[in-house]
């Protein structure tokens, strides 16, 4: 789900990303990092995700994933990606994870 963020003028969207019961909200700005990592921003601890598996990001006003060639693969709604735009109600799959973006 994307949602409009106050605190970057109300034109950049946040986005929800719901993982083993835990919702978080990433707003624009940072790199968020997912993997098992526990200096990351989404610790997945699955040993079938890479330390640093993949990558979340806005840029130019979209949200983009990208694998950081993990061991076993970064899937987006059923299909390997390599680097993917996402968008709300998007699956992503880390290993045995599952994400709801």
């Amino acid at each position: 789900m994307i949602t409009e963020n106050p605190l970057y003028g109300g034109s950049a969207p946040a986005l929800l990303v719901r993982s083993e019961g835990i919702d978080r909200s990433l707003a624009p700005g940072p790199a968020y990092l997912i993997g098992r990592d526990p200096d990351g921003a989404i610790v997945i601890s699955d040993a079938r995700i890479s330390w640093q598996h993949a990558v979340l990001r806005f840029e130019d006003g979209r949200w983009l994933l990208r694998d950081l060639d993990s061991s076993n693969g970064t899937w987006l709604n059923g299909r390997r990606v390599v680097e993917a735009e996402v968008r709300p109600g998007d699956v992503l799959h880390l290993g045995g994870c599952r994400l709801r973006l």
